[in-house]
């Protein structure tokens, strides 16, 4: 009962900060965010974490701004602050990427951070959908 209680409150708390988000990314880029948020789960399904992960940092063009940047950022944020998936040492605009590269992340904590990022980017999706429709 109580593992079942656990998964409903991590559930819970990826749909409140993915709704915290969506309603954070500024209004001229919501449609744009919103097709970049829709196509993701499925790339990282089909290319892996990491390469979804450059995509999007390469799409930013170096800047911290714009919709892709903004999905890595959120997808950082969560992985790698709520979420302690990262053991990055120093905190950087690209920690996440940065341990997910590192010789010594483990297989096992790459696929949790991979499974984490799609049930985050489902929430995103969801959540993008219903305010930039």
């Amino acid at each position: 009962m109580e593992d079942s209680s656990l998964r409903r409150d991590l559930e819970r708390d990826r749909a409140s900060f993915a709704w915290q988000q969506v309603k954070g990314v500024a209004e001229g880029l919501r449609k744009d965010y919103r097709s970049v948020v829709n196509k993701f789960p499925t790339q990282i399904v089909n290319n892996g974490l990491g390469p979804s992960l450059a995509f999007l940092l390469a799409k930013s063009g170096g800047k911290q701004e714009g919709a892709h940047w903004n999905l890595y950022a959120q997808l950082q944020e969560w992985l790698c602050t709520r979420q302690n998936v990262c053991q990055a040492a120093a905190s950087s605009k690209n920690q996440l990427i940065d341990w997910l590269t590192a010789p010594e992340t483990k297989s096992s904590h790459y696929r949790r951070a991979t499974e984490e990022a799609l049930s985050l980017a489902e929430w995103l999706k969801r959540f993008a959908e219903a305010l930039a429709p």
